[in-house]
């Protein structure tokens, strides 16, 4: 007998090994073992199963697991020693240290922190103290930067981070040590803060400014050092806001040490002083917050100087980033396994679409809930549906509550979230915090999101597009509102970015008239638009006209004119194309021969407001249909596999309510010749479509026939559809000319709006309920 052939120990060694997490062990070759002990009782779908999840969670680890941030050592480990331990340690267990540029800081923090220790080190000391600085130096010189790390071409930031070093701004205590540890543990404990880090790493440097020896309550006696505290690092060029934040925290320290201690009874005399010192902070929180408003309006006097943004800058992320937000919008509904990468993909686009497109502020996204998003109310537009959320929680300062429209394809990618990608989330939260599933947007780590517009700026930066946060898209928008729309269309846009009056007189410049006012502009349309018709065609009339007619009222007049001039223009377009949604080039193309020099559309206003006509059933015979039904070639569907189902016919654009979608076609038989066929095929409903004629004639569609023997390059779509009673498409029959000859066509007509990328089915008519 031929003995069996080894396996080579290099192909045996190049499997991954992955964990079983019965036994906490690593195994090449998990699917045996599960079998023959940890599973051994199981059944082979929950071993594979098993071992599937076994293997995700390996790559997942080798891809995001073995990289770890230098910067999120610095805020569990306050011992610059302590950290270095911990880089040599990672580095031994093959793991990957990005932003190790930080090293260099922490080697001066470390020599700085052992001189002042002592001025002079026994023996012993120093040569220990050689052996770990040459150690260091090693690995600060030995460790290049991964290839994959960013690199950093802020040059103000690297002056100032080795400013700051200089000047010893980063020298901190030890956060184990009182009365830091107290103020952490009340942060997380009472204040329930998830960002308590950079507070108690803001007050462990400062409480090092005012005594590197050990951090005590002493600071509170010493109001003016406190006042050079922040006058040297003004000086050394910290930005006014981030002054601000570090004073945040230390009036938060000491509001803990007045009012979450026992420094009351425990020290009176220190107690009475850190209330003065308290009330001291405050009058430099006010000079601090001028400056800091100062700063601000001159950053904002530069942009606005200098706008030159449009919308469509606003929101080329979301163009850029689609594909991608598509493939995975694609995959959850295919119920495919995804990454965190393309799950935070995901939540990112959405977060991005709520403040880029629709212009919402980060406080909306982030405190938006469940409940809100439940409770959501349809409403009817002339466009299909939108779907509104109405959030109560959020720091707009205008309304109580900000209103949110979705259409139906954004309605349906925010359900998918909820839904699918939400919940895998959820299962990393800390089941202790019942207030984190009330919240819509959640992390990955399973906690409500921090600040979405950090979110924002790591998407954009992901996508290599210029950053622009909510609040500059909000002013690009009301830039154009200024200058394009009337007051009407300025008080639902002020209302929709939750403006309170004096917002939007503000920002919009609006105005309020009186009720006698209201009928004076009344009367003055009216007489303006007596002399000067509306019509497809007509031309403004010139502002010296306007002016002899209607005196100061000209602009609000003619701004009326021009928009509804601009809707008799869209519904003309409209009009022309009655049945079929068109293309953007087609509505170009017939905007273009119109040559309207002034007051003109574009083709995105005609597809946003086109809808088909509401006499569908005369355009049934119109040339652009029949031309459809003679070659078979009906755009915006494919076909695809289906596990279960076979053939499915998908869509890949949006059908708008009562549109044809496409018919069926075959070869057209007598009711008992189909009947005939019908039965001698097993009784087979699909492939025979049986219908009355307009002469009440009882007539079939035989579709049986593949490929069809009229079009045989051809995909018939009507036959391959399937059989739903929650169906969206309805066959309407219809008798047309075709070559002079009396046809009949069975049209499928949309029962209501399709999204993209949406399974077409309609009621086969077995049970005779469908025609």
């Amino acid at each position: 007998m031929t003995p069996k052939k080894a396996m080579s120990p290099e192909k045996n060694d190049s499997r991954l090994p992955v964990d079983c997490k019965f036994c906490n062990k690593a195994f090449r070759k998990l699917t045996r073992h599960l079998n023959g002990k940890s599973m051994k009782d199981a059944s082979k779908d929950d071993i594979m199963s098993m071992r599937d999840a076994a293997r995700n969670a390996a790559y997942e680890h080798l891809e995001k697991g073995m990289v770890v941030d230098y910067r999120d050592l610095e805020g569990l480990l306050s011992l610059p020693e302590d950290r270095l331990k911990i880089v040599s340690w990672l580095e031994e267990t093959k793991h990957i240290i990005i932003n190790k540029k930080s090293l260099q800081v922490v080697a001066t923090h470390v020599k700085e922190a052992r001189q002042s220790k002592t001025s002079e080190p026994s023996e012993e000391q120093s040569l220990e103290t050689d052996a770990s600085e040459t150690k260091m130096e090693d690995m600060i010189t030995e460790q290049d930067s991964p290839p994959h790390q960013r690199e950093r071409k802020t040059n103000w930031s690297t002056k100032l981070r080795k400013a700051m070093t200089e000047r010893g701004f980063y020298n901190q205590h030890n956060l184990d040590k009182e009365p830091l540890a107290g103020y952490i543990n009340y942060m997380k404990r009472d204040k329930e803060k998830n960002n308590w880090s950079q507070e108690a790493g803001n007050i462990s440097k400062f409480l090092y400014y005012m005594d590197p020896k050990k951090p005590s309550l002493n600071c509170v006696r010493d109001i003016k050092k406190t006042q050079r505290f922040f006058n040297e690092l003004s000086d050394v060029g910290l930005a006014k806001q981030t002054l601000s934040n570090y004073l945040k925290s230390v009036k938060s320290f000491v509001r803990y040490i007045v009012v979450a201690t026992s420094l009351s009874t425990t020290d009176p005399e220190l107690y009475t002083i850190s209330r003065q010192y308290l009330e001291k902070l405050e009058d430099i929180s006010s000079t601090l917050s001028k400056q800091v408003s100062k700063a601000d309006v001159g950053k904002r006097h530069q942009t606005l100087m200098s706008e030159n943004t449009t919308l469509a800058d606003c929101v080329l992320v979301l163009n850029v980033a689609k594909p991608k937000f598509l493939e995975v919008f694609g995959n959850t509904l295919s119920d495919c396994p995804l990454s965190t990468e393309d799950s935070l993909h995901f939540l990112y686009y959405l977060e991005a679409l709520l403040m880029l497109k629709h212009m919402q502020c980060p406080s909306v996204v982030k405190n938006m809930t469940v409940e809100e998003w439940c409770t959501r109310k349809e409403e009817k537009t002339n466009s299909g549906k939108n779907f509104v959320i109405s959030v109560r929680e959020n720091k707009t300062g205008a309304q109580a509550v900000a209103t949110i429209s979705l259409d139906q394809e954004e309605e349906a990618w925010m359900d998918v979230y909820y839904k699918k990608i939400r919940p895998e989330f959820l299962k990393s939260c800390d089941p202790d915090k019942e207030e984190t599933k009330d919240i819509f947007f959640i992390s990955s780590t399973g906690s409500p999101i921090y600040n979405p517009s950090n979110d924002l700026s790591k998407f954009q930066r992901k996508h290599k597009v210029p950053p622009i946060n909510s609040q500059r898209t909000r002013r690009v928008s009301e830039r154009i509102l200024k200058k394009y729309s009337t007051d009407a269309q300025k008080e639902l846009v002020a209302e929709y970015l939750s403006h309170t009056p004096d917002t939007a007189e503000k920002h919009l410049k609006l105005k309020t008239t009186t009720a006698h006012g209201d009928d004076l502009d009344l009367e003055a349309n009216k007489l303006f638009q007596e002399h000067f018709p509306v019509t497809v065609s007509g031309k403004p009339p010139h502002k010296k006209m306007r002016i002899n007619l209607v005196g100061s009222n000209e602009k609000a007049c003619n701004d009326t004119w021009r928009v509804l001039q601009q809707k008799l223009r869209i519904q003309d377009v409209i009009d022309q194309f009655p049945c079929r949604r068109p293309s953007e080039r087609q509505v170009k193309k017939y905007i273009d021969r119109q040559e309207w020099l002034t007051n003109q559309i574009t083709p995105t206003d005609v597809l946003s407001d086109w809808k088909p006509a509401e006499r569908m059933v005369e355009a049934l015979d119109g040339p652009a249909i029949l031309k459809l039904v003679k070659s078979q070639r009906w755009k915006g569907l494919i076909v695809k596999d289906d596990e279960i189902k076979g053939k499915t016919v998908m869509t890949t654009r949006i059908f708008a309510k009562d549109e044809v979608v496409c018919d069926y076609h075959g070869i057209q038989i007598s009711k008992a010749e189909g009947k005939r066929l019908w039965m001698a095929t097993g009784q087979d409903a699909m492939g025979y479509f049986f219908y009355k004629n307009s002469r009440g004639q009882g007539c079939c569609i035989d579709a049986h026939t593949v490929p069809c023997p009229c079009h045989p390059d051809r995909v018939t779509y009507g036959r391959l559809i399937n059989h739903s009673k929650k169906n969206n498409l309805k066959p309407i029959a219809k008798t047309v000319k075709i070559d002079g000859k009396d046809q009949d066509i069975i049209y499928l007509k949309a029962t209501r709006p399709i999204l993209c990328d949406e399974e077409l089915s309609f009621d086969y008519g077995v049970r005779l309920k469908s025609f």
